[in-house]
């Protein structure tokens, strides 16, 4: 489950049986088994 934030751009991320995720949108986070999240990169390379 992943829950972002737009007051403060933040990032919650929740995987069963792991400690919760808190960061930042611009941030990458590793999730889902080397899977890399960044939503500014995203949005960027969506253009």
């Amino acid at each position: 489950m992943i829950w972002y934030t737009t007051n403060d751009e933040g990032v919650l991320i929740a995987e069963p049986e792991k400690d919760w995720i808190l960061s930042r949108w611009d941030k990458d986070i590793m999730i889902l088994d080397q899977t890399i999240l960044n939503l500014v990169k995203l949005i960027q390379n969506n253009k």
